[in-house]
């Protein structure tokens, strides 16, 4: 991040900036590029240098979200690495959302896969100390916190796609009567705005690199334990948009603000401090290389 912040001539020198990882050194370097586009008076404003990324990491949500190679054709480690590194020899740059994310904290975030608060959250964070297993850390992580299950108080607020209007006030300003807000208990607010999360949660089946959405998942807080196992299941072929508690909306916006300032918040897998977050679309904002 810090290179990304202080390097003087990007553009002019790289092509490209690649990643051999998972979805958090990705984080890293856009978010490199925070300050410099909030203080850019270009519209729209746009990373000016294409990304790649090859995945190196437990969940690799961009990479799989990039290659049909995720889907159920068996296909190994190996073929997987390939498609990335071809994705970044001969792909073009092709746009992608971002989302910008605010806190009442005053910090700016740039995200390219997902915001969460809550059981999914809990489950990418607590299960760090699983690491060493890989992927399999988040199956383990999930059985267990599916039977300790917590329940999160909050008021969430969205901005339907579909909504004429587009205006979107600041974190500050209360929010039009556009905008739906719930009062309530969860056990889950996920947002997404790539296909996968990782190479077994196919979270937003119809999601687009530029569709300029947010999928913006939430469960509220009476449901079952085994309800939540009956989710997660259902999150590797993409079938837990269709069960009848859980609600799935795309969206242009929304905002969360948490009762206690305890919970775990997560941006792309990363951990940021937990406090009112409002999250919008910027269209097209990146370009990722991309073989079609």
């Amino acid at each position: 991040m810090e290179f990304i912040q202080h390097h003087n001539d990007l553009v002019g020198s790289y092509s490209a900036i690649v990643t051999l990882s998972g979805d958090g050194l990705l984080f890293d370097v856009i978010n490199g590029f925070v300050y410099s586009l909030e203080q850019s008076t270009i519209i729209p404003k746009k990373i000016p240098v294409p990304i790649s990324i090859i995945p190196g990491g437990s969940g690799n949500g961009l990479a799989c979200s990039l290659n049909s190679i995720f889907s159920d054709d068996g296909q190994t480690m190996f073929n997987k690495l390939i498609e990335s590194t071809l994705h970044t020899i001969k792909g073009q740059p092709t746009p992608m959302d971002l989302v910008r994310i605010t806190t009442t904290t005053n910090q700016i975030y740039y995200s390219f896969l997902s915001f969460g608060w809550g059981l999914m959250a809990d489950i990418d964070i607590e299960s760090e100390r699983l690491r060493f297993l890989g992927e399999p850390r988040f199956t383990i992580w999930s059985l267990y916190r599916s039977f300790a299950l917590k329940r999160y108080r909050g008021r969430l607020s969205y901005l339907h796609k579909d909504s004429v209007c587009q205006d979107i006030q600041s974190i500050n300003e209360p929010v039009s009567n556009e905008w739906t807000t719930i009062n309530d208990e969860f056990i889950l607010v996920y947002g997404a705005y790539q296909k996968y999360l990782s190479s077994v949660v196919k979270f937003a089946p119809d999601s687009q690199l530029d569709d300029e959405t947010i999928y913006l998942l939430y469960i509220f807080g009476t449901v079952s334990s085994c309800q939540v196992i009956e989710f997660l299941l259902a999150l590797e072929d993409g079938t837990h948009t269709k069960l009848p508690f859980v609600h799935f909306i795309p969206c242009k916006a929304f905002r969360l603000t948490p009762e206690s300032n305890d919970d775990i918040m997560t941006i792309d897998g990363e951990q940021i401090p937990c406090s009112t977050i409002q999250a919008e679309i910027m269209p097209k904002a990146a370009s990722i290389l991309f073989r079609k």
